[in-house]
């Protein structure tokens, strides 16, 4: 129902590939390709977390080369896509989804952040990361991590947990992207208990954008002609 061009979701709760698989080709009759990571499956065999990354079927998405075979890299709760538009080899977009009441320093949430920020920082090209943080953009700016990854947070106004009253749910994107976000609303009619999903709008044209930068001049050949310069 969504009239987004690409989407992230948090809490997919697929267990195994085949229920991943089922859901994929689910999205694919509605003219969205989707991929979904299997969730996390507890001891006492419930389901829990599961990320997604989703664009419109015409746009184009592959999996970026930097975020295969990374142990580190807990799939239940982060996944990235390249999506084939926004700018000049398009944009990666991952979906990230935090342990909820531990808080964003805390030991199993910062193991997680720190295995993002390796991917981060071997992509080539801008990225996007939407995220349930379940915490507040101040705690994550607090935690020093966006230096890390070289980020800038761009967070609704209104509160999108409406149990805390508090904004839990945002973006982050590259600092070489930031010029091009023109705001984020978090959406209120979207249905789900008890959080509003946020909304990123991005400048059209945004390939278009133009930015001064120092550019160093050609050498000088050491061997110089003979006579004078015709």
């Amino acid at each position: 129902a969504s009239r987004a061009d690409a989407i992230v979701l948090q809490e997919t709760k697929r267990a195994g590939l085949a229920s991943c698989t089922e859901a994929e080709q689910a999205a694919r009759g509605v003219k969205w390709t989707v991929a979904v990571s299997p969730a996390l499956v507890t001891g006492d065999g419930g389901i829990s977390s599961g990320v997604a990354v989703g664009a419109r079927s015409h746009i184009g998405m592959l999996t970026p080369v930097a975020a295969t075979g990374d142990d580190a890299v807990d799939a239940s709760r982060f996944a990235i896509q390249t999506i084939g538009a926004v700018c000049h080899g398009g944009v990666h977009l991952g979906s990230l989804y935090l342990e909820h009441t531990a808080g964003i320093c805390s030991a199993v949430n910062a193991d997680t952040l720190q295995a993002v920020a390796g991917v981060l920082r071997r992509l080539v090209g801008p990225w996007i990361i939407g995220a349930d943080w379940n915490d507040t953009p101040a705690a994550l700016i607090q935690s020093g991590w966006l230096d890390l990854v070289d980020g800038v947070v761009v967070a609704p106004n209104a509160p999108t947990c409406r149990a805390s009253g508090k904004v839990y749910d945002f973006f982050v994107v590259s600092r070489s992207l930031a010029h091009a976000v023109v705001g984020v609303r978090a959406l209120a009619d979207a249905g789900p208990w008890p959080h509003n999903p946020s909304r990123i709008y991005l400048r059209a044209g945004s390939r278009a954008i133009m930015i001064r930068q120092l550019q160093r001049p050609k050498g000088f050949g050491a061997a110089l002609p003979f006579g004078p310069d015709p």
